[in-house]
């Protein structure tokens, strides 16, 4: 069997993983180094948004379920943070497949939201999709 992955040449865009489960985080952070983007890593959402006070990101990708301040609450709080029209992407990731998780996420002011797991496809989509827009839109509750 042929597994097919692409590979880039090395960007100066940062992504920040915010993931509590340190495998996840891992598999996700070598995934991303290997089509050529930077990462930054937090376990949880007080880490996320200290590291998003002194630091800028071009995506965000948020681990909606997590103990403490959960991924809802951490975007809301970065978008307060960063002022509610900014343009920084934050893409929620859950296990869970209801519509009604996905309505929570686009209502916290992501702006969007897979399931896991991520498949190598839905991560080049991810990447590819939001690291190329210009503009973006959210929807904040």
């Amino acid at each position: 069997m042929i597994t097919k992955y692409r590979e880039t040449l090395p960007t100066s865009k940062t992504i920040l993983i915010v993931e509590d489960n340190p495998i996840d985080q891992k598999l996700l952070g070598k995934l991303i180094k290997k089509r050529g983007y930077r990462t930054r890593c937090a376990s949880h959402g007080q880490d996320a948004l200290k590291l998003c006070s002194y630091l800028t990101f071009d995506l965000i990708l948020m681990n909606v379920n997590m103990p403490g301040l959960s991924g809802i609450e951490t975007t809301k709080a970065i978008r307060r943070m960063l002022n509610q029209n900014s343009n920084q992407p934050i893409v929620g990731i859950t296990g869970e497949e209801k519509d009604v998780e996905r309505l929570r996420c686009l209502d916290a002011g992501m702006n969007d939201y897979y399931q896991k797991p991520l498949r190598m496809l839905f991560i080049d989509y991810i990447l590819d999709d939001w690291l190329k827009r210009e503009t973006y839109s959210f929807a904040v509750s």
